[in-house]
């Protein structure tokens, strides 16, 4: 689909609304409800595959292949308190989670990513003045389709997903709409307000 010039598509807040739930290594098993991390001072979605330039004998660039992918999700938060302290600094060691953000409204849909397989980076800054800690997700590739599901393996239903005001794709209705692709990172959709 080519890109048109679209003045409903300028953003400049995102939605605020960022969720996560414990999952397994694989995305296949989650385990747990939602849990917001609460106030998000502002956040970046990074997805950069590298170019590696190939030359000749001569020197000259005959090729350019890609390179590694890396996805990340940062940010700050602007909650200081002890449990998203805690929570950044020692509960995150060796978990893997399922991270929901809302990207905020533009042109009357909400945009929604889902990353299925995410590791959050143990750490916390806190300046004097600013009194935000810095978040990093690194979002891994997964191995197979991930269809997100509630804890009895069926379908969420709209009142499921972290806020209950968002429809995720077709998922109200049943529809398995709301998967991330084998060997995807995160899905992406925007649905009707």
């Amino acid at each position: 689909m080519p890109i048109t010039k679209d003045k409903g598509s300028i953003r400049k807040f995102g939605g605020g609304e960022l969720w996560y739930k414990s999952v397994s290594d694989d995305g296949q098993t989650p385990s747990g409800s939602w849990a917001t991390f609460g106030y998000v001072g502002e956040s970046k979605l990074s997805d950069v595959t590298e170019n590696e330039s190939i030359a000749d004998e001569t020197g000259n660039t005959v090729a350019s292949l890609e390179a590694n992918r890396v996805v990340k999700f940062s940010g700050l938060f602007m909650q200081t308190d002890k449990d998203t302290i805690d929570f950044l600094k020692e509960t995150v060691r060796g978990n893997f989670y399922l991270i929901y953000h809302n990207g905020g409204t533009l042109n009357g849909k909400t945009q929604e990513i889902v990353y299925g397989i995410c590791t959050i980076k143990p750490q916390v800054e806190v300046a004097t003045g600013t009194k935000r800690i810095p978040f990093e997700f690194t979002v891994l590739k997964n191995e197979a389709a991930i269809v997100y599901s509630d804890k009895d393996g069926t379908n969420i239903t709209q009142a499921e997903l972290p806020s209950g005001n968002y429809a995720q794709g077709d998922i109200t209705t049943g529809a398995n709409a709301a998967t991330i692709p084998i060997n995807q990172y995160y899905s992406l959709t925007e649905t009707a307000v």
